[in-house]
């Protein structure tokens, strides 16, 4: 595990992304954020860590919505194992959609499982 992740923008909106690594591997240590833009419809790897700093703890994502104003959304990681440690740091891409409402968030592996 290097610390990288495939994020894919299917939103229709410029969205702001700032990952919070995680220390070692417990979730209660942040070592750093990590800030990027991802225009609409574009893909992109991040990396964020090393070997030592893999994991992710904290997501936000931040986007301007034409007539509906700022949206924003965060996942964060409570405890070691819990549904969103898995997502974050079990898989390799994240993808980003739109409902109407919210910013939806799925987690698959595409580039480092075969």
């Amino acid at each position: 595990m290097t610390g990288e992740k495939q994020f894919q923008n299917n939103t229709g909106m410029t969205l702001r992304v700032i990952l919070t690594v995680r220390q070692g591997d417990d979730p209660n240590q942040n070592l750093k954020d990590v800030k990027f833009s991802l225009e609409p419809n574009a893909s992109q790897r991040i990396k964020y860590g090393n070997s030592q700093n893999p994991f992710l703890n904290v997501m936000e994502i931040s986007a301007i919505q034409p007539g509906t104003g700022g949206i924003m959304t965060s996942r964060v990681v409570l405890r070691r194992g819990d549904v969103v440690d898995n997502q974050f740091n079990m898989h390799d891409t994240v993808v980003f959609a739109w409902d109407g409402t919210n910013v939806m968030l799925s987690f698959t592996n595409t580039w480092t499982v075969r």
